[in-house]
C-alpha cells in the first residue's frame, strides 16, 4: 500500500525480498482472499508492488486491475503482475463509474489514510450491489498495546469494536476474520532438538545465545536458521490461520463486506 505524503505521511509497502520479516504474513492474507474470488473481476486497490496483484491473476477465471497513486510502486507492479492492468488513482477519488467491480480487495490500507471514510465512499460506489468488498488492517491490541502506535506509517489502528462500526457504516454485512500466527510456531532456537542436545548441560547459554542472535540483522539471522536447523527464522504463508475466533487476539482483522 502506498499513498501520497498529504493523506499519510510517509510511504509504507511490501518488499518483494522473501526474507522480510512481513513476507508471508502479507502472502498469507492474499492468499486466503483468493480462495474467495475466483472467476471475478477484481480491482486491487492501493495495490503497491504488486505482491497481491499477481497472486489474485492465479486463477485463469479472474481479470486483474491494480491501483496506487506511486508511480515507483506501480513500476514494480508491472514487472509481476503477468495478466490484469495497473493505473495509477488516489483511492480517494476514483474515476470508475458505479457498480464496475464483482470484487474489491484492499490489505493494509486504512490505518495509513487521514479519511478512510472517504475511500470507504468510493468502494461503495464501485461496487455491485451483489459484490463483495475484502479490507484488512492490524489489530491495535496487538501492534499498539499500550496505546501509542509504534509504525510510523500508520495515522490511526483499530481495535475490533472500531473496526467493524467503522465497516458497517458503509456496508449492510460486515463478517470479520482474524488472522493468527500458528501456536506451532515458534522460534528456532528454542524449537530445535539439535542445539538443545549440544547445549542440554548449559542451560544458562540458551538465553544468552538468544539475546546475542536477536541482535544480528534480520537477513542473518535467517541464514543461520536456515544452515543450522532446515527452516526459516520468519514464518511461512502455511503458518498462520484464518477464523472468526477471539478477535481481540489477532494481529489482523480481514472483513467481508457487502453492500
Amino acid at each position: 500500500m502506498n499513498l501520497p505524503e498529504s493523506q499519510c505521511g510517509v510511504l509504507e509497502r511490501v518488499s518483494y525480498d522473501v526474507r522480510n520479516p512481513w513476507w508471508y504474513e502479507h502472502k498469507a492474507r492474499y492468499h486466503f482472499v483468493s480462495q474467495h474470488v475466483k472467476g471475478r473481476a477484481i480491482l486491487d486497490a492501493t495495490c503497491g508492488t504488486g505482491l497481491g496483484s499477481a497472486m489474485l491473476t492465479h486463477d485463469p477465471g479472474s481479470f486483474v486491475i491494480g491501483f496506487d497513486i506511486s508511480l515507483d510502486a506501480l513500476a514494480q507492479a508491472q514487472q509481476h503482475l503477468g495478466r490484469g492492468r495497473i493505473l495509477q488513482a488516489d483511492c480517494h477519488e476514483l474515476s470508475f463509474r458505479n457498480s464496475s467491480f464483482d470484487t474489491v480487495v484492499s490489505l493494509e490500507t486504512v490505518e495509513h489514510l487521514h479519511k478512510p471514510e472517504r475511500f470507504l465512499e468510493e468502494v461503495h460506489r464501485i461496487l455491485k450491489p451483489s459484490g463483495i468488498f475484502i479490507v484488512s488492517t492490524p489489530n491495535r491490541f496487538f501492534t499498539s498495546p499500550h496505546g501509542v502506535i509504534k509504525n510510523p506509517f500508520h495515522i490511526r489502528e483499530y481495535s475490533p469494536e472500531e473496526y467493524l462500526d467503522l465497516l458497517k457504516a458503509h456496508f449492510h454485512r460486515v463478517n470479520l476474520y482474524g488472522q493468527r500466527l500458528s501456536p506451532a510456531f515458534r522460534k528456532r532456537a528454542y524449537l530445535s532438538p539439535e542445539l538443545r542436545s549440544i547445549i542440554a548441560d548449559k542451560g544458562w547459554f540458551i538465553p544468552l545465545f538468544w539475546k546475542a542472535f536477536n541482535r544480528l540483522p534480520l537477513s542473518l539471522k535467517d541464514s543461520l536458521s536456515r544452515a543450522l536447523w532446515g527452516l526459516s527464522f520468519f514464518p511461512q504463508e502455511g503458518d498462520y490461520s484464518f477464523n472468526s475466533d477471539d478477535l481481540a487476539n489477532a494481529s489482523d482483522f480481514i472483513g467481508f463486506c457487502q453492500p
